[in-house]
């Protein structure tokens, strides 16, 4: 008696798991408010971008100025989780009329090679930002700042919604594009392998959520051979979800629930019919593990029907207030060789050209140490990799790290980001959907503060 009870209670929370990471309208259609603007057109050619979450802000560790001066203000600023000068590897930005030197992180090999085939960028002092921003303006209260700026959970919001919220849970940039194309294709645009986010979640769609790295399945709920118990179970399930009912919310319950059975069905038996299975070999780490599903789900396109894909993977431990040096090493050794494998994977698929991966995080870190760590700051460094990437370069400005600089505080070293979020968001933007302007400020409103909407880095 026992043991039923609990597949059914296990029946019944994959139920409600499914329905909550299914793909279509669902409960969106009890109110939600859709983009206006007419349908927009699909590029003719497959796109995908994957976004590499750092939950918890990247350090500044990853890639430091190396000339002789900006290394040493660098040096004293950091003290005791400073990257020593010889360990570092030399790299160099042409997208600097100087052609600026810098030093990557030593963990970082692979990313350095990257960068040296011109197939990864670094956009350096990115952050929230509302309008442009700078030490005196933020320090005068001149400008608007986003809300409760160096809180993880409100700058993990703001920089994955892309818009001037208050604080309210609303649509992500991901999402909306979805919702600017209003199409009905048989699997959703935005995937996600760590659960809901925000970032993938439309006003009138959302992304399907795949835990632990794997197709949902509902325990009793699939054909089988000779098993007439599952078999009953299946098809009640269905004649239950068909039925006509009056209230609005059960009405609606059911049909997600259904549809996202259906996909489920569907997204596993694309995986199962791949023609060539994909040969690079990933590092057996989280991310690892997560990028080669992402790049399964890529090369399963054509059985799936899906035109365009948005990935959305995370990797969690950057919020190194202690132990920095090491672990910020081993996070960045992770990222490193899971992006080398993903990258070479795109190309074994010959899809490098049509797949952007970026990472995105709550903020930057403190250049003043807490000791043996650095704690919650605001502008930092991220990375664009892909065949399109006008890679091989940073751009951006990299503040001076000191007073004579508008965009550094000194009072524990904290960055001013010079390039909104949304700039970096923008840029990726209009390459994967060939947005209009207009269209790329239906999705990031806040770009109407700034003077570009492409930052230059992919072609």
């Amino acid at each position: 008696m026992t043991n039923n009870i609990n597949r059914r209670r296990a029946f019944l929370k994959q139920c409600a798991l499914l329905g909550a990471a299914g793909y279509s309208s669902g409960f969106a259609s009890l109110g939600g408010l859709s983009m206006t603007a007419q349908a927009a057109t699909r590029p003719n050619e497959y796109r995908a971008m994957v976004c590499i979450y750092l939950t918890g802000g990247n350090d500044h560790n990853m890639l430091v100025p190396n000339d002789s001066n900006s290394y040493q203000a660098y040096a004293d600023l950091r003290g005791p989780i400073k990257i020593e000068r010889t360990e570092q590897l030399d790299i160099t930005s042409t997208a600097h009329p100087s052609q600026q030197q810098f030093g990557l992180h030593p963990s970082c090999s692979a990313m350095r090679d990257l960068y040296n085939d011109q197939n990864l960028a670094f956009v350096t002092n990115v952050g929230a930002l509302i309008e442009p921003t700078t030490r005196e303006t933020f320090g005068n209260r001149a400008v608007r700042i986003p809300p409760k700026l160096f809180s993880h959970l409100s700058q993990k919001d703001f920089v994955r919604i892309g818009l001037p919220f208050d604080g309210e849970k609303v649509s992500g940039w991901a999402g909306r594009i979805a919702d600017l194309y209003q199409d009905t294709a048989t699997a959703p645009l935005n995937l996600s392998f760590v659960g809901k986010n925000v970032w993938q979640r439309g006003d009138a769609t959302n992304g399907y959520a795949i835990s632990g790295g794997g197709i949902p399945r509902v325990i009793g709920y699939r054909p089988s051979i000779g098993f007439a118990q599952e078999d009953a179970r299946r098809v009640a399930l269905d004649q239950m979800n068909q039925l006509p009912q009056d209230h609005l919310m059960v009405r609606e319950y059911g049909r997600t629930i259904s549809e996202s059975l259906a996909l489920s069905k569907g997204l596993r038996e694309g995986l199962e019919e791949q023609e060539i299975e994909l040969t690079t070999p990933f590092p057996s780490t989280r991310l690892g593990n997560n990028l080669q599903n992402v790049a399964r789900m890529i090369n399963a396109r054509n059985g799936l029907s899906m035109p365009q894909q948005i990935f959305y993977v995370d990797s969690g431990g950057w919020d190194q207030h202690t132990s920095l040096l090491q672990r910020h090493s081993d996070s960045l050794q992770e990222l490193s060789d899971a992006l080398a494998a993903f990258y070479a994977a795109t190309e074994e698929m010959g899809l490098a050209n049509q797949v952007i991966t970026f990472t995105n995080s709550d903020f930057g870190r403190t250049m003043d140490p807490n000791t043996s760590g650095s704690d919650h700051a605001w502008g930092g460094t991220q990375l664009v990799m892909g065949g399109r990437v006008q890679g091989g370069n940073v751009y951006g400005h990299f503040p001076e790290l000191s007073q004579d600089d508008p965009q550094f505080i000194e009072f524990r070293g904290t960055l001013v980001p010079s390039i909104a979020t949304d700039q970096m968001s923008s840029t990726i933007a209009k390459w994967f959907g060939d947005f209009t302007d207009s269209e790329l400020k239906e999705l990031l409103p806040n770009l109407l503060n700034f003077e570009s909407s492409d930052l230059g880095f992919i072609v």
